[in-house]
């Protein structure tokens, strides 16, 4: 029984592929623990390492390493770099030779396409294969396993190869971060981290097999960069894989796992305190010895509060230059978003706290929830001006306030919202008067984030160039967007849909979202323009259909969604 590896790490790039310095020490730092003799316990000879490789180099030592293998062998294939999928979705693995066309798309002959990987290893005799892939869209590499023949995918009942196993770093729709000035990418450094501790040995038969390491990782990953989730792809023997040992008898390794237990959100409780420092004392551990434990164990936590911090002084810097945010701007908190590791909950959150914040510096003392302000808005000493319906023209630098009056299906006219203030009288004219006036300015016609029911949408793109367009009369639209749903108050086993259209038509036009009461990430859809001219709003909303298709009918159930859906606008010429 043999035990070989190829380990790739690919941290330069042809101009348009960011660098990641990190890749390589990734793969020196798997090299080493698999090969260190009381973990791995590979022969050095049996550990092939490249490093920039060009497509050639790679795909060849591909070839060589599951080519005259035995059936109990076990091969290994790591990568760290970029994962890049092309147009129809399909999912390469870039070399330093790797670049696009003048027109963005992929030139596939300078990358490593996964499905040769697969058929490389479906040849193969060996029944004991282990993928291990730490980039972007790693996820997408379990797909072109499992295709039947209705075109859809199944991943968990039909891998294709008897004992193979894939550990990604995120799924398909995510990024794979590596963190900024760190040696090592977040997850290959979990997977570091939990054999040469032996943290990963989770149920102490002094092994560290191959779910068991994917169940360490996961779970540090998501402690210190909740946005990534790493996934485990087996089939039947694949799980139980052994892939180094561990020790056995450590107190050190024993107090580590105690403290994973009694470690949450970034804190030891009073009581797990007492049970560590009793602990402690049995072991006959230094006091120094277990403040490295600890301050270890909860580092991930630690540094994701951190990220949240920076992430809220950047947005608080933005909107102290800036009125309204540009899209540019929106655009670069995204980037930063992504470097950080954060969530589309986690900036919603941040974003309505600044919000909030302004307000009340703003304001002082009168920092008003949603509630308060609707009953303001209804003051009886108040009367609001009818508004007047006006035309909206390309020429116009804003967009205009909806407007309360139900619109018309055709195009959607939502002039400026005005308010008249009289005189009032008492402390509460001033309040309320004042808070009208707030409203006038807060309540934007395309809010980002948008909330409304049980979801949060932010960051919509048209055509590459922003949440306003005009096209023309039935032109399509390519349209991003970041989405989270969130129902607490669903069933657990309900299936819940978001479906985005264009204000004033009978029929949702794109699907978004299908799953379970909580989730978040990002899609690409597309939008066809209306045939007339004119301006209409994109807006969204939640429904809970048995599939996609059916959802889009949801649009009228219950009228159409409010203003305060809405994410973007097409100018129809």
């Amino acid at each position: 029984m043999a035990k070989v590896a190829l380990l790739i790490g690919v941290s330069e790039y042809e101009p348009g592929l960011t660098p990641l310095p990190a890749s390589v020490k990734d793969m020196q730092a798997i090299a080493k623990v698999l090969q260190h003799p009381e973990m791995g316990g590979f022969a050095e000879a049996d550990i092939k390492k490249l490093e920039n490789p060009d497509p050639q180099k790679m795909q060849e030592a591909i070839e060589a390493l599951f080519s005259d293998r035995r059936k109990d062998d076990l091969a290994i294939v790591y990568f760290s770099g970029h994962g890049i999928k092309d147009e129809s979705g399909k999912l390469y693995l870039a070399t330093r030779l790797t670049r696009k066309n003048s027109q963005g798309q992929l030139i596939k002959s300078t990358a490593v396409p996964a499905s040769f990987i697969h058929n490389i290893m479906s040849e193969s005799r060996s029944k004991r294969q282990i993928i291990i892939l730490d980039c972007c869209f790693s996820g997408a590499f379990a797909e072109g396993w499992s295709a039947k023949d209705d075109g859809s995918v199944d991943i968990r009942s039909q891998l294709g190869g008897e004992g193979r196993v894939a550990l990604t770093s995120s799924t398909s729709t995510q990024y794979s971060f590596q963190q900024e000035g760190a040696n090592l990418s977040t997850y290959t450094r979990y997977l570091v981290e939990g054999i040469e501790t032996g943290a990963a040995d989770l149920d102490n038969d002094g092994a560290v097999s191959i779910d068991e390491l994917h169940e360490y990782a996961k779970k540090k990953v998501q402690e210190a960069a909740p946005a990534m989730r790493p996934e485990i792809y087996a089939h039947s023997e694949g799980f139980k894989i052994l892939l180094a040992k561990a020790p056995t008898g450590d107190p050190k390794l024993r107090y580590r796992k105690e403290v994973e237990i009694y470690a949450s959100r970034g804190e030891i409780s009073n009581i797990g305190r007492k049970i560590l420092d009793a602990l402690r004392h049995n072991l006959g551990l230094l006091p120094e010895e277990v403040a490295a434990i600890e301050t270890e164990v909860l580092k991930p936590y630690r540094e994701y509060q951190q990220n949240l911090q920076e992430y809220e002084q950047a947005l608080i810097d933005a909107v102290e230059h800036e009125q309204d945010l540009t899209d540019y701007t929106r655009q670069e908190l995204r980037r930063y978003q992504e470097i950080l590791k954060l969530r589309n909950e986690d900036v919603a959150s941040i974003e309505t706290r600044v919000t909030q914040q302004r307000t009340t510096a703003q304001f002082p003392g009168m920092a008003l929830g949603s509630n308060q302000a609707q009953k303001i808005s209804h003051h009886k000493d108040v009367t609001p001006i009818k508004p007047k319906k006006e035309a909206f023209s390309a020429s116009q630098p804003e967009i205009l306030e909806a407007s309360t009056t139900q619109p018309q299906p055709s195009k959607i006219l939502e002039p400026k919202r005005q308010y008249k203030l009289p005189l009032l009288i008492g402390s509460g004219g001033l309040f309320a008067a004042v808070a009208i006036w707030l409203m006038s300015f807060s309540n934007s016609p395309i809010s980002d984030p948008a909330i409304y029911q049980q979801v949060t949408l932010s960051g919509l793109i048209l055509n590459n160039q922003g949440k306003v367009v005009t096209v023309s009369a039935g032109e399509k639209l390519n349209a991003f967007v970041n989405y989270f749903y969130n129902c607490p108050t669903c069933q657990s086993s309900s299936i819940n849909q978001i479906i985005v259209g264009i204000a004033g038509e009978d029929k949702a036009q794109a699907c978004i979202y299908n799953g379970g009461i909580k989730d978040s990430g990002s899609a690409k859809f597309t939008l066809t323009a209306p045939n007339q001219p004119g301006t209409y709003y994109i807006r969204f909303r939640y429904a809970q259909a048995n599939k996609c298709n059916d959802a889009l009918g949801w649009w009228r159930v219950g009228d159409e969604p409010p203003v305060e859906a809405n994410i973007g606008l097409i100018k129809v010429k």
